[in-house]
């Protein structure tokens, strides 16, 4: 018989076995005997076996994103205000603006961000904040194209760059009506320093994977451009 969701049944076998195994330990008193190296079982071996498994089960069950969009959302918080940007360099060039271009939409209508930067960029990525009627920030929708890993935000725009490019968003079918601001721009990646930090961020991640306050290194803008909608019924 052949598994139609082998993702699903490998996660759930690693689950198991990390699970017996931990019990054994406990059972068998191994942990209070092996007490200084228990932290590093725990965030070592546990909980990147189980982020590993319980990745391979959400990928089974996890719907599409019901705004129909490809791009997730990743909330990153910014170093540099992004009202008060220092000037460029001389020599650093940034253009970006909103396709199509018209200032009224509809729910459900797609929106194409375009942006072009030349200077210099430290793991750089392109993103777009989006920011409600309301006030409130949605997030930050990343150019998959310039961002190694969507769960750091760490880009591959290093060096002296010269680099143009498009990315999208729809706007959900039960979206507010109101001004929606779009701040697309540039930025640079910095990781947090600290390994055990790092692996720390990571596990609490597994535990809490709905959280969105946990440090994943600094993204810092460098240069961005806002561009004004209306959502209209």
């Amino acid at each position: 018989m052949q598994f139609k969701r082998p993702q699903l049944v490998i996660g759930i076998l690693i689950v198991a076995v990390v699970g017996l195994v931990t019990i054994v330990l406990q059972l068998e008193n191994w942990v209070n005997v092996l007490a200084n190296v228990s932290e590093i079982y725990l965030f070592g071996i546990m909980l990147p076996t189980l982020s590993f498994a319980f990745a391979l089960i959400s990928r089974d069950f996890t719907k599409k994103d019901p705004s129909g969009s490809t791009n997730p959302v990743t909330t990153t918080v910014e170093q540099k205000s992004i009202e008060s940007l220092a000037p460029l360099p001389e020599g650093e060039i940034f253009n970006a603006k909103l396709l199509p271009r018209q200032r009224l939409f509809q729910r459900g209508d797609p929106v194409l961000f375009w942006a072009r930067f030349k200077g210099k960029m430290t793991d750089g990525y392109f993103a777009t904040y989006i920011k409600k009627p309301d006030g409130t920030f949605l997030g930050s929708f990343f150019d998959l194209s310039t961002v190694v890993n969507t769960l750091s935000g760490k880009g591959r725009l290093n060096g002296e760059v010269n680099h143009e490019t498009r990315w999208s968003w729809i706007l959900p079918t039960d979206c507010k009506i109101g001004s929606y601001r779009f701040f697309i721009h540039v930025g640079n990646h910095f990781p947090t320093s600290s390994l055990w930090v790092r692996i720390k961020a990571f596990g609490l991640h597994v535990l809490g994977p709905w959280r969105t306050d946990l440090a994943k290194g600094i993204n810092q803008c460098i240069v961005g451009k806002w561009e004004t909608i209306e959502v209209v019924e």
